[in-house]
C-alpha cells in the first residue's frame, strides 16, 4: 500500500487489549467531510468494546468534532485485514485502534500517518518515554500510545528455593533458568510455564496456550 499524504484529523481513543495505540491516521485521498460552520465529521474504527458508548459521551461533551463510529473484529480475526483492505481502496477510517507489534507495518505500508509533527513537547510531556518509544517506527511517530498492559510471571517460589534456582531478571537469566528447571524436574514438554493470549477486560478469550521448555521453540499444548 503506497504512502499518501493523509486528509485526517487525529483523535485519542481508548484501546485495551493488549496493548493499545490509536492509529494517527489512515491514508486516503479526500477531504474531510465538514459543513459550512458546522462540526467536523471523523470516522472511527475500533474493535474495543464500549467504544460508542465512549464516541457518544464524546459527541455530546462538545459540537466542534463528531465522530461516527464503526466497531469491527479484534486484529487477528479480520480487524487488521479490514483496515489493510480499507486503505488499499482509499475508503480507511480517520482513526483506528490497533496494537502495538501493527505499527512498523503499517508505517511501512502506508497506512498509518506520520503525526510527528501533531505530536508537540506538552503531548510528549504527559505519556510515558517507553510508551511513546512503542509508537515510534525509525524515528517517526506514528500513533497515540494510549496504554501498557503489564503481564506477569508467576512461579513456585517453594520448588525456586528447593533447588536453588535465582529468580531471573532478563531474558538471559530466563533461559537459563528454564534449562535447569528441566533438568531437575520434567522431561520432553513439560510445561516451565503457560502463555495465555489474548485476554480482554470484557471476557477472557484464549486463543492458545503454549508450553516452554525450551528457550528456542514454544510447544502448543492441544486442546
Amino acid at each position: 500500500m503506497p504512502g499518501r499524504p493523509s486528509r485526517r484529523s487525529v483523535l485519542a481513543a481508548s484501546l485495551a487489549i493488549p496493548l493499545g495505540t490509536a492509529l494517527g491516521a489512515c491514508t486516503s485521498t479526500t477531504a474531510p467531510k465538514t459543513a459550512p460552520g458546522g462540526p467536523v465529521s471523523i470516522v472511527f474504527w475500533s474493535a474495543l468494546r464500549g467504544s460508542q458508548q465512549v464516541v457518544d459521551a464524546f459527541n455530546k461533551s462538545q459540537n466542534r468534532i463528531r465522530v461516527a463510529f464503526q466497531q469491527i473484529p479484534s486484529g487477528d480475526f479480520g480487524g487488521y485485514a479490514k483496515l489493510s483492505n480499507a486503505a488499499r481502496a482509499g475508503n480507511s477510517p480517520d482513526v483506528a485502534t490497533i496494537e502495538y507489534p501493527q505499527v512498523p507495518g503499517y508505517a511501512i505500508d502506508g497506512v498509518a500517518r506520520d503525526i510527528t509533527d501533531l505530536v508537540s513537547d506538552s503531548v510528549r510531556a504527559k505519556l510515558l518515554p517507553q510508551a511513546l518509544d512503542l509508537a515510534t517506527f525509525a524515528g517517526r511517530v506514528y500513533t497515540v500510545p494510549l496504554d501498557i498492559e503489564p503481564m506477569v510471571l508467576h512461579y513456585r517460589t517453594d520448588l525456586f528455593d528447593k533447588f536453588g534456582f535465582a529468580v531471573p531478571r532478563t531474558w538471559d537469566g530466563y533461559a537459563e533458568v528454564s534449562r535447569k528447571v528441566r533438568e531437575k524436574l520434567f522431561s520432553g514438554d513439560s510445561p516451565f510455564a503457560v502463555l495465555v493470549l489474548d485476554l480482554t477486560p470484557a471476557g477472557v478469550r484464549v486463543c492458545g496456550i503454549y508450553s516452554v521448555t525450551n528457550p528456542d521453540k514454544l510447544t502448543r499444548i492441544p486442546r
